[in-house]
């Protein structure tokens, strides 16, 4: 567990800055990765995802940054919004 009491894992490379290693993550850190990855794949702006997802964009930034996380209401609208499963959302990055 992470101090902030979510679950753990290990991944061999940093799905953030593509770095070697064995480093912790976070299920609210995945996420938000997953989701900023996912976002600028499409081209969208903060704004623009914030708006399909029904939340402020200060709250995507945290999100996004693993500062805060999101609600299963929220993990479905995000899901829906980027076209893609909530499954797909919260899964780790296979190592390159």
């Amino acid at each position: 567990m992470t101090t902030d009491g979510l679950p753990t894992g290990r991944v061999t490379k940093c799905p953030r800055c593509g770095g070697t290693g064995t480093v912790e993550y976070s299920t609210r850190s995945v996420f938000g990765l997953n989701v900023q990855r996912l976002r600028k794949s499409k081209g969208w702006t903060q704004e623009e995802l914030a708006r399909a997802a029904q939340v402020t964009r200060p709250q995507l930034a945290n999100i996004e940054s693993g500062r805060s996380g999101t609600t299963l209401d929220g993990l479905t609208r995000f899901a829906e919004a980027l076209g893609v499963s909530a499954d797909q959302l919260l899964k780790v990055p296979d190592d390159e």
